[in-house]
């Protein structure tokens, strides 16, 4: 029986990229024994020697911004040097894991109402990771460094959108740290699917509401830790005090930045009517400013939509001029 395949599209070109075969669910029960056994070790690791690893991984991550950059606007249209922003990231940020890890796994005594209590903090075991292809570099980053630091493994779902990134992303965990800690799996739903009924402890996904509501839904039959960023609907609020530019400013950069595509993206403005027309002045003017374009060229600061998917989901919730009327 073939293997069933993504293929990924580039969104500024529409052409085809390289096909990638899907992870089968065998695969994924194979994956997921392969970190468990990874991280037993791991787990009796020295929490400052995971460090050392994990600081590593960020270097390498930092050094192969060019190529991840290249990779993520190929794939889902971020202009080239917010990708590659993207990718050095990691290593910006590191430190900040480091010490919270620290500070999560610091023992507990204490003495309370008379009775001694003494807390100890112990891995969970391996954490499936499913990322989004908004930040199909920073977002896996953030919950796979997490549990690693914390003395975990992990298996590591891409988006079928930016399987490439995955691929590359992964590469690098592979060639800094322990053989098998961090497994790779590639597909669409089915591949999720079969990650969230698999034999790990925890499920870490970025996504959609729906599909959030789905693994909660499956997870809880076995019990399984979950964390979940879901999606959310972000407004702004303008008032007469305030400071008109820098809230022009702060609207357009946050409704444009990765095309919308983020989490705490502005999605609704509120708006006094006192200052409504100056501040709605200002911002048209700062967007007519923004150069769409070739999300490869570095003076792009506003690429395409990731898929057509996401631009047509996009069309069919844009007010009509039969709507504005209605509202006005």
């Amino acid at each position: 029986m073939s293997l069933e395949r993504l293929v990924p599209h580039n969104p500024a070109t529409g052409q085809p990229l390289e096909p990638v075969d899907c992870t089968t669910p065998e695969g994924v029960r194979e994956a997921v024994a392969r970190a468990r056994t990874a991280q037993r070790a791991w787990a009796n690791t020295a929490a400052d020697a995971r460090a050392r690893h994990i600081r590593a991984l960020a270097q390498a991550i930092g050094d192969h911004a060019d190529a991840l950059g290249r990779s993520i606007s190929d794939e889902m249209g971020k202009p080239i040097r917010e990708a590659r922003s993207e990718a050095r990231s990691i290593a910006a940020r590191v430190e900040s894991f480091v010490r919270a890890a620290d500070q999560a796994l610091a023992d507990d005594d204490g003495v309370e109402s008379g009775i001694r209590m003494r807390v100890r903090w112990r891995p969970l075991g391996v954490v499936g990771v499913i990322a989004p292809w908004n930040y199909p570099v920073a977002t896996p980053s953030n919950l796979l460094l997490s549990a690693l630091l914390t003395g975990n493994a992990a298996v590591f779902k891409p988006s079928e959108y930016t399987p490439h990134t995955g691929a590359l992303l992964h590469r690098l965990y592979a060639e800094t740290l322990p053989e098998g800690l961090v497994g790779l799996v590639q597909g669409a739903a089915k591949v999720g699917a079969a990650l969230v009924a698999s034999d790990v402890d925890m499920i870490a996904f970025t996504g959609s509401i729906a599909t959030g509501q789905a693994i909660m839904r499956e997870a809880a039959a076995t019990m399984k830790r979950l964390v979940l960023e879901l999606g959310g609907k972000d407004p702004m609020l303008v008032l007469p005090g305030a400071d008109l530019q820098a809230a022009a400013r702060h609207a357009a950069d946050e409704a444009l930045r990765n095309a919308g595509q983020v989490c705490v993206s502005v999605e609704r403005i509120i708006v006094h009517a006192d200052v409504a027309a100056e501040f709605t002045r200002r911002v048209a003017d700062l967007v007519r400013a923004v150069k769409p374009g070739d999300p490869r060229e570095e003076s792009t600061a506003f690429g395409p939509m990731a898929s057509a998917r996401q631009r047509d989901l996009v069309w069919s919730s844009w007010p009509t001029p039969a709507d504005t009327a209605r509202r006005s």
